[in-house]
């Protein structure tokens, strides 16, 4: 044990006056006598002859003997040395739903927080830390500090989401910005419930894993969604078990809050059950898909959807005649579509009166605010650029994650002819044909845009089942939330961006709280999507609702899957030093307990 402060051992010189002293103050002559005769036997020689009762008749005067000695040894801030390493740490801390699952009497992500704690306690005052929440996208908490109460207090301040998670980017994201050279290392603490992409290089030299949580049966809501068919609706549910075990359990059906339809339900072990549950009632403006019972994850045990918003959709069709692009508009409900031909053009007029505009073959003119659909013809002032023709151009891919395009199949779509674009920035190319884009999306401010770089009626995809759903997407994603047709929340962690009238609003989340928002040229950008439930954004008259869900299978397969001896061969070499551990609170705290003792003792003897 070393001392920090030398001069704190003069105080042990103290000790015989401190006695006497507190002996005189609590009137207390015969310990007075009794203290000298003590202290100069004890000081002169250590014999054992000194017998048991003698001893005892002196506890009190020992005891302060004692706590004086303790509280001077205190006062020299002694110390102990231990080992702690000397290195740079990343730390990824994962924070994707499946961590929320029930853990003992916590969660993983308890646990988790303890094993962070620890690593940050196991590390030298000299090392740096630097912390990755692993969430959707992954979230740099802090970049490298050797502050370790930043540290400590950053961790037990964060929480799981309700997000899936991206432990594929994060550890991209963790490896970036390491340094071999510096030796670097890289932790990862998580349950292990997540699969790394394909070909991913992992560079298990450089890290080390942690994993946390027991397994445990469960069973989520992969799919959701609520649609009408004719005159009647119908809703959609994905149910999936990924756990060892068969499933019993109880679907309920909710519209606005109360229950319409239940059905006990049984999944067979790693299987999925889809339920197709008619509805023949008054549309409701909310449903929602509960699972009864309880289990590991609560996250996926509800699914959400807002049914139906405002007004109807004002669409405006500008065509030299387009029979099946009319006919599919015919048949969307809540949507009021006006045709005219492009001599009855009256920019004044489609400027202000129309939610979306659709330019079909025509020329349209500059466009800065509002929601089109451009087929063939460019608007001039676009980043977009006619570099000639494409005749009979093949589709060599499209974006499936973008919502134009979801679940679509385009593949083998015939198209005799179409303009190669090229695109500029801010331009999204959904549809390939070798480095042209045939199908374009540009958002920027409050003007939102698609554009068909061919005409419709020169290929086959009005003919094809995937148009209806095409063009339903395309008018959804101009103006979000507007059909109520087929309507489906989005998925926790996303940015969902909607047109709002007001120049500020305020956001109330599924749990209550609320948080201030502002427009931007006439949309509202909302990215604090944690939680799963229903957001409302209202500001005056102004409201509009949104549901957002987890609806993720591989978040709702809670079993650890991650390589558990990741980092176990050849891990980076650490190298360590001498840590200083106070020593002075235990023996404070020593020191009052034989105070309070000694006190005790001399009250029961008064």
């Amino acid at each position: 044990m070393t001392l920090h402060n030398p001069l704190g051992l003069l105080l042990l010189l103290l000790i015989p006056i401190i006695i006497l002293l507190h002996s005189i103050v609590t009137r207390r002559k015969k310990t007075v006598v009794s203290s000298v005769f003590l202290w100069r036997r004890l000081m002169k020689d250590h014999r054992r002859s000194l017998r048991l009762k003698r001893l005892m008749r002196n506890l009190n005067l020992i005891l302060q003997i004692l706590a004086v000695c303790i509280l001077s040894v205190a006062f020299a801030d002694p110390f102990l040395l231990r080992e702690a390493e000397e290195t740079n740490l990343i730390l990824i801390l994962d924070a994707s739903a499946s961590m929320k699952a029930r853990n003992g009497r916590g969660t993983r992500y308890d646990a988790a927080r303890t094993e962070s704690l620890n690593a940050i306690d196991s590390l030298s005052d000299a090392s740096q830390t630097m912390v990755i929440h692993a969430r959707a996208k992954p979230v740099l908490l802090t970049p490298f500090t050797a502050d370790k109460d930043l540290l400590r207090r950053l961790i037990r301040d964060s929480d799981a989401t309700d997000e899936p998670g991206d432990l594929g980017s994060a550890l991209i994201m963790a490896f970036s910005l390491s340094e071999r050279e510096r030796g670097d290392r890289i932790l990862l603490v998580s349950d292990g419930a997540f699969d790394l992409p394909t070909g991913f290089d992992l560079q298990r030299e450089r890290l080390r894993y942690i994993g946390v949580g027991e397994e445990a049966p469960n069973v989520g809501i992969t799919r959701f969604r609520f649609r009408r068919t004719g005159d009647d609706y119908q809703a959609y549910i994905k149910i999936t078990n990924p756990g060892a075990e068969p499933a019993d359990i109880t679907l309920q059906l909710e519209l606005d809050g109360t229950p319409e339809s239940v059905r006990e339900v049984r999944i067979e072990p790693g299987q999925e059950e889809e339920l197709i549950i008619p509805y023949e009632g008054i549309l409701a403006s909310t449903a929602a898909a509960v699972i009864r019972e309880e289990d590991a994850l609560k996250a996926d045990n509800r699914a959400f959807t807002v049914l139906s918003q405002s007004s109807e959709l004002s669409i405006l069709l500008i065509t030299g005649g387009n029979p099946f692009l009319e006919a599919m508009l015919d048949t969307l409900r809540g949507v009021d579509v006006e045709i005219r031909d492009d001599e009855e053009l009256d920019e004044a007029q489609w400027g202000a009166d129309h939610d979306i505009v659709i330019f079909d073959a025509v020329d349209p003119p500059p466009l800065e605010k509002g929601g089109f659909v451009l087929i063939e013809r460019m608007a001039p002032g676009l980043p977009l650029t006619d570099a000639g023709i494409l005749s009979y151009p093949q589709i060599t891919g499209w974006s499936r994650e973008h919502p134009i395009l979801a679940n679509l199949d385009l593949g083998n779509t015939v198209i005799a002819q179409a303009v190669r674009t090229q695109q500029g920035e801010g331009v999204g190319g959904l549809v390939r044909s070798g480095d042209s884009s045939l199908i374009s999306a540009y958002e920027s401010g409050s003007l939102r845009l698609v554009y068909i770089a061919f005409d419709l009626l020169k290929s086959d995809l009005p003919l094809r089942p995937a148009f209806p759903i095409l063009m339903t997407n395309i008018l959804s994603w101009l103006n979000p939330g507007r059909l109520s047709q087929d309507t489906q929340g989005i998925q926790a962690g996303q940015t969902i961006s909607i047109p709002f009238g007001e120049d500020a609003a305020f956001l109330t989340k599924p749990d209550g709280s609320t948080e201030a928002l502002e427009t931007l040229e006439g949309r509202l950008s909302i990215q604090d999507t944690q939680q799963v439930g229903f957001y409302q954004v209202g500001s005056g008259k102004s409201r509009y609702q949104f549901a957002v869900n987890l609806l993720s299978g591989s978040e709702s397969d809670i079993r650890p899957r991650f390589l558990q001896g990741a980092g176990s061969s050849g891990e980076t070499e650490v190298g360590t030093r001498k840590q200083p551990v106070p020593v002075w609170p235990l023996l404070a705290a020593v020191a009052i307990l034989l105070l309070l003792g000694e006190w005790y003792l001399w009250l029961r003897n008064r």
